[in-house]
């Protein structure tokens, strides 16, 4: 089956496990004063997260619902929410997308998409051209997710990582850092309405029957 040789957050999951275990079993033999560069950051086993539940069950109405919250704040109450959200979430996705979805660079080009490993489009089994959006003519610039018609569909079903991901809260400091707010503003919208602009999207990317199914639920 085309499935069979994904990658999904799920194995990620377990890579990512099996990698903490390896480093704390590596750190016994040495000294707890052993000098390490001020930038880097040890993730404790306890921040390796599944992330297999927000890609089975993301709803692009929450997001929409979770925007539309935060852009009804100020724009330090804003950052503090969406921090909590980082703190809060059991996985990294919620605050990765609503970034994605309210940050742009201050350029007004797009930020550069979190350090997550190399990305499963939806498609990729079809055809390699799928993982370029034909409507821009090129590669998806917001990567996990793809704004269209207004709504963040989420493009990716999982990484390839060898590693550490990059955590929620140091790509929000990435963004904040070099980004600012856009200034589209977001709205709810009618499951209707949602199911017709995911299906607009499958018929501009086509896609196998399993990532049509995901695909669809979205709009839920």
């Amino acid at each position: 089956m085309k499935c069979s040789v994904r990658v999904y957050f799920a194995a990620l999951a377990t890579v990512l496990f099996a990698g903490c275990s390896s480093n704390k079993t590596q750190s016994a033999a040495v000294p707890a004063e052993a000098s390490l560069p001020s930038s880097v950051v040890l993730t404790p086993p306890s921040m390796c997260v599944d992330f297999s539940a927000f890609t089975e069950n993301y709803r692009i109405s929450h997001f929409l619902e979770s925007a539309v919250e935060l852009q009804s704040l100020g724009d330090v109450q804003r950052e503090a929410r969406l921090r909590q959200i980082a703190k809060l979430s059991p996985n990294c996705g919620e605050a990765i997308v609503l970034c994605r979805m309210l940050l742009e660079d201050r350029s007004g080009a797009e930020l550069r998409s979190p350090r997550l490993g190399a990305p499963n489009f939806v498609g990729s089994s079809v055809e390699v051209s799928n993982l370029v959006d034909k409507r821009l003519s090129k590669r998806w610039e917001q990567e996990p997710i793809s704004i269209v018609g207004g709504v963040p569909i989420l493009i990716v079903r999982g990484y390839t990582l060898e590693g550490l991901p990059e955590l929620p809260e140091r790509y929000i400091d990435y963004c904040l850092a070099n980004g600012r707010w856009r200034k589209i503003k977001y709205a709810t919208v009618p499951r209707a309405k949602l199911e017709e602009i995911v299906h607009k999207f499958m018929a501009e990317h086509p896609c196998d029957q399993y990532d049509a199914e995901w695909l669809r639920s979205q709009a839920e």
